[in-house]
């Protein structure tokens, strides 16, 4: 049991941003929100999920679609509190409340939920990083639904689907969410302690705290101590392009290296997905890819990695769970459409 503070909150992000692999959406605004709720309700308590009553039912919250669409319409507030709520009034029973991704934004939105409600947090997440699909999850691999589910909107509308295909969900989320103005607070993966606890990616902020807070106490240079982390190459950006004409669609940066000797590719979509040096791949999904800042150790984003930039690019390796065989073709490079197979650090 540990507790989450606003002094948390430095570490928190940046460990979330590293998690997202360059993907999960900017943290700032979710950081602030959580400081706010934080200095309105106290410390949020963090439970692992061995921590938990036996008794218990879990439910993930999050935001879906766009992080760009949220700072254009913010919160009118309380709208994942109440997402959380509509799948625990029909039900009845102890819940706690978890984070589905755990990384980059979302790793506040459980935050928001247990410090207006008072229920304790649970450390454990559905990814363990950030995905672009909410049927890219540890549960789904393990034939668990995300549904029912909830999206609540900034006016109150609610929509509450339930769908047994993880695909078909997917689809119905992200069609609903467009609806809804770009963004929802989703409420779903209803699922009992003992489920979660077999199948979910435990730690994950924990992970993301420890993480932030190795690097909010070293000052740049060449290699950048992040434990566990594999240093593939420095260099400068010196090409980015996007495929499909959006930063939404496909690309690629490629970086010169440090002593100028060879060339490093990275492929990317949403999130950092291959590297590629020289020809050979040494990194993919579902490892967690980051692009460091060599200046800041901030990390950088796949959507606005630019020509110039000097950056670190390192890899940390997967959550256990995601490397087994039924969870690894859902995050595999191949099911981004790339013709390559897993390449372990």
């Amino acid at each position: 049991m540990w507790t989450i503070d606003r002094e948390t909150l430095p570490a928190l992000e940046l460990g979330a941003a590293l998690l997202g692999s360059g993907g999960g959406g900017q943290t700032t605004l979710f950081r602030m929100l959580a400081e706010r709720a934080l200095q309105q309700h106290g410390p949020v308590t963090v439970l692992s999920p061995g921590e938990a009553p036996d008794d218990v039912t879990v439910i993930h919250i999050g935001l879906v679609g766009a992080i760009t669409a949220f700072a254009e319409k913010p919160m009118g507030g309380g709208e994942f509190t109440h997402a959380f709520a509509s799948l625990v009034s029909d039900q009845g029973g102890p819940h706690l409340v978890a984070g589905y991704e755990g990384a980059g934004a979302n790793a506040f939105a459980g935050i928001l939920v247990a410090a207006e409600t008072g229920t304790p947090l649970l450390d454990v997440s559905g990814m363990g990083r950030a995905l672009p699909r909410l049927d890219q999850t540890t549960y789904t691999a393990a034939g668990l639904s995300m549904s029912p589910f909830s999206l609540i909107d900034t006016s109150g509308t609610l929509v509450r689907i339930d769908t047994g295909p993880p695909s078909e969900a997917e689809r119905l989320l992200r069609a609903n969410t467009a609806l809804l103005g770009g963004w929802a607070s989703f409420a779903g993966y209803r699922l009992p302690i003992a489920q979660v606890r077999q199948h979910g990616v435990a730690g994950t902020l924990r992970a993301a705290t420890d993480l932030g807070t190795a690097l909010l106490e070293v000052n740049s240079s060449a290699k950048p101590p992040v434990d566990g982390a594999r240093h593939l190459a420095s260099g400068r950006v010196i090409e980015v392009e996007w495929r499909h004409g959006s930063s939404f669609g496909a690309g690629s940066l490629t970086l010169r290296t440090a002593d100028d000797q060879r060339a490093l590719r990275v492929e990317m979509q949403s999130e950092f997905l291959v590297v590629i040096d020289d020809g050979i791949p040494v990194a993919t999904t579902p490892d967690i890819i980051c692009l460091l800042d060599q200046r800041s150790l901030r990390p950088i984003q796949a959507e606005r990695a630019s020509v110039g930039s000097e950056v670190h690019v390192l890899a940390l390796a997967a959550p256990a769970r995601w490397l087994e065989e039924d969870a690894l073709p859902l995050v595999n490079p191949r099911a981004f459409g790339y013709s390559l197979d897993y390449v372990r650090l």
